[in-house]
């Protein structure tokens, strides 16, 4: 597993009173499943995603 700035998001977990094996139960694949499939459902038109806007971006909200 790779971290990005990986003591800037510590010091946020920290400010916030979440650790970091929290974090990677909130995100984790099977609690969020339907929300995942939820990200990638068409809306309006074929050309429009929930996905990320232009930029393509995977985005979504984890079940907590």
């Amino acid at each position: 597993m790779i971290s990005f700035a990986p003591t800037i998001f510590m010091r946020i977990r920290n400010i916030h009173g979440m650790q970091e094996f929290d974090l990677i139960k909130s995100l984790d694949p099977i609690n969020n499943r339907e929300q995942i499939f939820k990200s990638n459902l068409k809306t309006g038109n074929a050309e429009t995603s929930n996905s990320g806007g232009k930029s393509g971006s995977f985005f979504f909200f984890s079940e907590d």
